[in-house]
């Protein structure tokens, strides 16, 4: 039997589909869709397949952390709104991410601003701490600190946790009277999954570790049931039409490297202009207040 979707808040009885695609380290897993709430969801509960403190995000492709993070061009836009959000006495601005990994996001601000993390897989965190990063070990640690915030990020996080409601609710708690959440995560209707029904693609990208994909509506609906509001709606497109083409033509990743000159960026600019008014850009980043 389907399950029942792990939003449902609109209100309705929730109409739930099957996706093409499948889990990627779980083939025989489907992929289901409530067409109310906005979600996408795996038909089988994994949580019993996931232990993120023991590291196991990082089994398909072992993690490597390294004495000195180094920020990616994603990296330097996250970075870079950070800076246009606050153009002045940074020093003083309080900022927690929510799911640090390796500490790439610290490391990206530490300069300017006041930065801390959570991440609670055991060997991303001492890496991140023996970089001088304060990073804590649990929501709960530092809920008992009685700490607030201006800023609490959470970089492709949300899809990653099965009570994103909960969470969200718990994290607006240690914000600032004016503080807000900036969110960053998948977008469920990515054009290659659904513009384009790449079948590759759709057995590729979901993932044990992603029990919850959101679309535009689905991100609203979340961030309505834990009383949130949108300030600012930064769409973005991570990855180039190369990189699309190469998923079609050859039903692999890597086409943003491998075919990085074969379309001009005038091009590409245009590309995700198109998908941007689709609402089909592989990635929702939202600025959200209380």
């Amino acid at each position: 039997m389907p399950r029942v979707c792990p939003l449902n808040v609109s209100g309705k009885t929730c109409e739930i589909v099957q996706r093409s695609g499948s889990v990627r380290d779980f083939p025989d897993v489907k992929i289901l869709e409530c067409l109310n709430c906005g979600v996408t969801f795996h038909e089988s509960d994994l949580s019993h397949k996931v232990n993120y403190p023991a590291g196991t995000m990082n089994a398909w492709q072992p993690a490597k952390y390294i004495s000195t993070p180094v920020p990616d061009e994603d990296d330097k836009r996250r970075g870079d709104f950070f800076r246009r959000l606050f153009p002045r006495n940074r020093s003083e601005i309080q900022v927690l991410d929510f799911g640090s990994g390796k500490g790439n996001l610290l490391f990206e601000l530490k300069d300017e601003f006041d930065v801390e993390g959570i991440e609670i897989d055991l060997e991303a965190r001492i890496s991140s701490q023996k970089l001088g990063f304060t990073v804590y070990e649990s929501l709960d640690h530092l809920e008992k600190l009685g700490k607030k915030f201006d800023v609490i990020s959470l970089i492709h996080v949300i899809e990653h946790i099965y009570q994103p409601i909960e969470i969200l609710k718990r994290l607006s708690n240690l914000l600032k009277q004016s503080g807000s959440l900036i969110i960053e995560t998948p977008n469920a209707d990515d054009a290659l999954l659904t513009k384009y029904e790449c079948k590759e693609f759709q057995n590729w990208t979901y993932w044990s570790h992603h029990p919850i994909l959101y679309n535009y509506i689905g991100m609203h609906n979340l961030l309505q049931a834990a009383n949130l509001k949108i300030i600012s709606n930064e769409s973005v497109q991570r990855y180039n039409l190369a990189n699309h083409m190469y998923w079609l033509s050859n039903g692999k990743p890597g086409g943003h490297t491998f075919w990085k000159a074969t379309f001009p960026g005038e091009i590409n600019e245009l590309y995700k202009s198109a998908l941007f008014d689709e609402n089909s850009n592989d990635t929702i980043f939202v600025r959200v207040s209380k």
